[in-house]
């Protein structure tokens, strides 16, 4: 009997490290594929990119006053400001991007007559700003840069039209003072 008690104390003593083999205590070593003391799990997250803009609807109307003397041109003086235009933007970029590709872009389809300037100004929390204008012959201006995970809900834009240079004789609008519509698109670009 004694003998048999031995053999199997033996026997357990041998399988014992056996038994506790695949245990590892380790998380660099667990693999998740065994039952052990640490396990892992891999929890895969979905944030959509975002890219929203949103600028007035209302049209803006400016009107520059003629020069009131002959031999005078048109004063950068007269230059006239619109009232400030509402601006949101909703904007992501890439987790562990810490730089902004990202920009607002503001484009008009053709060149704006002879001596026009129409200046873009943006206020807003968003990106780095630039104050830039269209004339005849820009007609694409970056008008916020190194834009990142920003959203402003209050931000604006104000435009200041007049000649290019002090005194230049601007092309008029059109017949019987009427206006002549500019259509600026404004794009965030992908990043």
């Amino acid at each position: 009997m004694k003998k048999k008690l031995l053999v199997l104390s033996l026997a357990a003593i041998l399988a014992a490290p056996a038994a506790f083999a695949l245990y590892d205590g380790s998380t660099d070593l667990n693999t998740g594929t065994a039952d052990d003391a640490a396990d892992k799990q891999n929890v895969k997250i979905i944030v959509p990119e975002v890219a929203l803009l949103q600028v007035a609807d209302a049209d803006v109307n400016i009107t520059m006053p003629a020069p009131v003397n002959a031999g005078e041109g048109f004063k950068v003086t007269s230059n006239q400001t619109s009232s400030a235009q509402l601006l949101k933007i909703s904007s992501n970029s890439e987790a562990g991007v810490t730089t902004g590709d990202r920009k607002l872009t503001a484009s008009i389809a053709t060149e704006l007559p002879s001596h026009w300037k129409l200046t873009v100004a943006p206020s807003t929390t968003v990106g780095t700003l630039n104050t830039l204008a269209f004339t005849d012959s820009v007609k694409s201006i970056d008008i916020i840069t190194a834009i990142l995970n920003k959203r402003d809900a209050s931000g604006t834009i104000t435009y200041t039209f007049g000649p290019e240079t002090d005194g230049d004789m601007m092309a008029f609008s059109a017949a019987d003072d009427a206006a002549k519509t500019i259509e600026i698109t404004y794009t965030l670009s992908d990043v």
